[in-house]
């Protein structure tokens, strides 16, 4: 019931008339707009499940997907749901309140998983923080799992390559 619509035409041509008049012709078109044809995608913006969260997580029994249970049913009901992880994933992952370099346990990317991800931006700052072979294996389980990145990567190649989403099959 809201949000932004989206239509893409080309126009084949460089004369100003011909270009009016195939823009006026596509904006007039009426267009039926459905679940069927709309694509949806959720974003969370920044997530880093770090510190005090790894804290309560221990207080709470450690399910990952407890930070989940509130949002993942909203989340999970778009085509895509987006997050940016500023943080890689390490066994040895230390629970510091007062430390500027993040991590967290393996065991958070329940939460990742519980909301629907499908799209993880790897932009953050604190990828590397923990180090260059957490993010590496934090890469490998994004991939693994299926989930879709762009933003960063394993090399500047990968890091350069947009992600993009052409249909709901992408």
């Amino acid at each position: 019931t809201g949000g932004a619509k989206y239509h893409y035409f080309t126009i084949d041509t460089s004369n100003p008339d011909e270009i009016l008049n195939a823009n006026n012709s596509a904006i007039s078109k009426h267009v039926t707009i459905s679940k069927e044809n709309t694509l949806s995608i959720n974003q969370t913006g920044v997530t880093a499940l770090s510190r005090a969260m790894q804290a309560k997580l221990n207080q709470v029994g450690g399910n990952g997907a407890y930070f989940a249970a509130n949002i993942k049913d909203f989340l999970s009901k778009s085509d895509y749901t987006h997050i940016s992880n500023e943080i890689s994933f390490a066994d040895n992952c230390q629970v510091d309140s007062g430390s500027v370099v993040l991590c967290a346990h393996p065991r958070m990317i329940q939460s990742i998983d519980a909301i629907g991800t499908d799209i993880i931006e790897l932009t953050g700052n604190h990828n590397n923080d923990w180090s260059a072979s957490a993010n590496l294996s934090t890469l490998n389980l994004y991939n693994e799992k299926g989930y879709l990145t762009f933003g960063g990567g394993k090399d500047e190649e990968t890091a350069r390559k947009p992600l993009e989403l052409t249909n709901k099959e992408s």
